[in-house]
């Protein structure tokens, strides 16, 4: 590029016309020319019609970041491109994300020798998800014109043409993975014009190497525990000592252990290449004395009978695109074939040998013995429903619920301090509830006391002079006051509120409410215990008859399902109540939660133990009830 000729596009004698530039890129996407002819290509003409200083093809990775696939520096260093690599990238991953072209500023280079202006990156998306690159990004000056609408129109049509070539290459592979499925299919109807398991091995091998354009492709067969070489392609006959066909079949018989398909490839490195010698030991081997670069082994099965093992070699690097899906349906159609000609090929002892097993199993399963046998089995369950007995439990929802609540209410007309719990807190003995606002209070308390100093002195002095309807008229104000001095003081003991038992805090969330007014009366905190809790059990209707009080029972909480609980009925509601839509009888338990782990609202299912009662009558309760109550009249 830098020894390359640049003018602006449409002078005369240019060096990057756009119509010549435009058929050079669409002749090579319709001759399918290789992907990286094809991004050289469009880089050279989006640098050239830019006059950029530096271009640059990105590619999104598995992980989400893009790299660059291919970059071109005329005018720039390579210090200078690894600098602008990151602003480069951002500008890059905004494109890619908006789908529209992105500017970002850039640093100038130190070899720049020719004034131009400031540098800005240009991101262009190709908007061509299969593409070999997704984006485009040009270091360009601001002075060259090209963010003009007429520069970056020739742009993006030059883009274009990526996915152009990716809309071909896509049919391409379309097409491609089309023939190698007809290929395959082509393989299992050639194999089903023979009735030999031998002839079917062979054919399939030899097929398979030019369907999948395999170096070699290997037939086993799998019976009991033994695994052999069945057939090779380009091999009519098959020496079983020979080292390769040992590496084969051990090869396979790894395959069938493992009992899903196996791929090796040589191509991978480190920590992979290391895990894969580690769990194929017998494909490394295999990889390494025969010199293939790929191996596929894939199970060959009916229903789950492991019929054979196929084996593919490939002299590539990686499968061809496709071929592992297609190897895998052929294998899912190739395995019944296989196991259908084998049984069709056992000799005629082995024949009457599976015939003769077959029909003592049916003889013994209807004729006497097993008749027998079934009768007995029919008796002794008749007599365990006759005669045996069954624990009787009764099952029911539950909730727990707290065993009293305390609530705690405004004790005069005043203003909220502190509230330092919410809903869900643990409170300690002692510990700060609630405090209000008590200044009015301690104003008010001090005019009292003053009133009431300056009042005794003035039945000090009506006492002295004798004048003693004054002294009982300030008498009956000191004793108003003196009233008013004890509600006041004890409003200010209230204006604190701590808890005088452990629990929980269930309701009052006054964290907002800081100086907010309250009126007397009014509901603020609502606490429980929580050493002890209610189980409530809601009984249906049809099992309330057999429920007593004192009887022993379990729960479990969908909380904690794993640990079942026991209790003791001590307390039983006269009247049905309404939960969940149906009418039940609530029943309740006084459970213990020394360790706090339950909590109030949890609920769960409970189950009664109401004895031991008749196996069939515990069975047929609930439908003989029904039918009772359906035929009845």
């Amino acid at each position: 590029m830098s020894g390359e000729q640049r003018t602006q596009p449409g002078a005369p004698g240019q060096t990057w016309p756009l119509v010549a530039l435009i058929e050079r890129l669409e002749k090579m996407c319709l001759a399918d020319g290789a992907a990286e002819g094809v991004m050289a290509e469009v880089l050279r003409g989006l640098v050239g019609l830019s006059e950029a200083w530096h271009g640059a093809l990105w590619r999104r990775e598995d992980g989400g970041a893009l790299r660059p696939v291919m970059q071109i520096a005329p005018r720039v260093t390579e210090a200078t491109a690894q600098a602008w690599a990151q602003r480069l990238s951002e500008a890059a991953t905004a494109a890619v994300q908006s789908g529209v072209i992105q500017t970002r500023s850039l640093p100038e280079p130190p070899e720049r020798v020719a004034a131009g202006g400031d540098l800005v990156a240009l991101a262009i998306p190709l908007c061509a998800p299969e593409s070999p690159a997704q984006c485009a990004t040009l270091a360009v000056g601001l002075k060259s014109g090209v963010l003009t609408d007429g520069r970056l129109a020739m742009l993006r049509l030059v883009a274009a043409m990526m996915g152009l070539y990716s809309t071909r290459r896509g049919s391409e592979e379309g097409r491609a993975a089309y023939r190698a499925l007809s290929a395959a299919w082509a393989l299992v109807g050639e194999m089903t014009a023979f009735t030999r398991s031998h002839d079917m091995a062979h054919v399939a091998a030899n097929r398979a190497k030019t369907a999948f354009n395999a170096e070699r492709v290997t037939f086993g067969f799998v019976r009991g525990a033994k695994t052999s070489v069945a057939a090779v392609s380009g091999e009519d006959t098959l020496d079983a000592r020979s080292n390769m066909v040992r590496l084969l079949r051990a090869a396979q018989t790894e395959t069938a252990l493992a009992g899903e398909p196996i791929l090796y490839a040589v191509a991978l490195a480190g920590e992979a290449r290391a895990a894969q010698r580690s769990r194929s030991p017998q494909h490394d081997e295999l990889a390494a004395k025969a010199g293939a670069r790929v191996i596929y082994s894939v199970p060959l099965r009916k229903d789950r009978e492991l019929v054979g093992v196929w084996t593919l070699e490939f002299a590539a690097d990686e499968l061809p695109p496709g071929a592992r899906e297609v190897i895998d349906v052929a294998a899912g159609q190739i395995g019944p074939i296989l196991r259908l000609a084998q049984l069709n090929e056992r000799p005629l002892a082995r024949r009457l040998g599976d015939a003769t097993r077959a029909a003592v199993r049916w003889v013994f399963g209807r004729e006497h013995p097993g008749r027998r046998a079934a009768i007995a089995a029919l008796l002794a369950l008749l007599a365990f429903a006759v005669f045996g007995r069954w624990d009787f439990n009764l099952s029911g929802n539950c909730v727990l619920t707290p065993s009293f609540r305390r609530i705690y209410a405004a004790p005069y007309d005043t203003t909220i301090k502190e509230a330092p719990l919410r809903p869900g807190d643990e409170v300690a003995v002692g510990s700060l509830l609630l405090s209000f606002d008590r200044d009015e209070i301690d104003l008010q308390l001090r005019e009292s006391l003053a009133k009431r100093a300056s009042v005794e002195k003035e039945m000090a002095s009506y006492l002295a002079e004798q004048k003693l309807s004054r002294y009982a008229e300030a008498q009956a104000r000191a004793d108003a006051l003196a009233a008013e001095i004890a509600l006041l003081q004890r409003h200010a003991e209230k204006a604190r509120v701590e808890a005088d038992f452990p629990g929980l805090l269930l309701r009052g969330d006054l964290s907002r409410d800081i100086g907010r007014p309250v009126r007397t009366g009014q509901e603020l905190l609502e606490v429980a215990p929580l050493d002890k809790l209610i189980l409530e059990i809601s009984i249906a209707q049809e099992d309330i008859a057999h429920v007593r009080l004192g009887m022993q029972g379990e729960f479990t909480t969908r909380a904690q399902p794993d640990e079942v609980v026991p209790f003791k009925l001590s307390k039983l509601h006269p009247m049905p109540e309404t939960r969940d839509g149906e009418n039940v009888y609530v029943a309740e338990a006084l459970v213990p939660n020394p360790d706090g782990s339950l909590r109030p609202g949890i609920e769960g299912v409970a189950r009664l133990k109401a004895g031991r009662r008749n196996v069939t009558w515990v069975a047929s309760r609930k439908l003989l009830n029904w039918l009772r109550l359906r035929l009845w009249w």
